[in-house]
């Protein structure tokens, strides 16, 4: 399974599209999470633009986070901090929604292998 992250502008939904066609002949799944949206309408506008461009892409989303770049920037020693004492508090939401996330990852990977 290959996860991308995307947020909804044109350049960084063309360039998922490059990813996705490099990668999809070597690859059982590949999921994309559109990233980081205040409005919904930007939410349909990647989702629409990505399905009639990708062959039957398996797409999730989370709506208002910056977990990914932290993490990526940080490591894992900032997301095992989200929600202690010392750690950042107003991250404690978003981590619960990856968490959410990242459970209907491995549903939707189950599945896939089971088939």
């Amino acid at each position: 399974c290959v996860i991308i992250p995307t947020l909804c502008d044109a350049r960084s939904l063309e360039a998922i599209v490059e990813t996705f066609k490099f990668i999809h002949s070597n690859t059982k799944l590949i999921i994309i999470i559109i990233n980081h949206y205040s409005k919904i309408e930007k939410f349909d506008y990647a989702y629409e633009y990505l399905k009639e461009r990708l062959p039957d892409p398996t797409i999730l989303d989370v709506r208002t986070t910056t977990l990914f770049e932290r993490v990526a920037k940080d490591g894992i020693t900032f997301l095992e901090s989200v929600g202690h004492k010392r750690g950042e508090y107003q991250l404690k939401k978003t981590k619960e929604s990856h968490a959410d996330l990242y459970r209907a990852i491995e549903t939707i990977t189950k599945v896939r292998n089971a088939k």
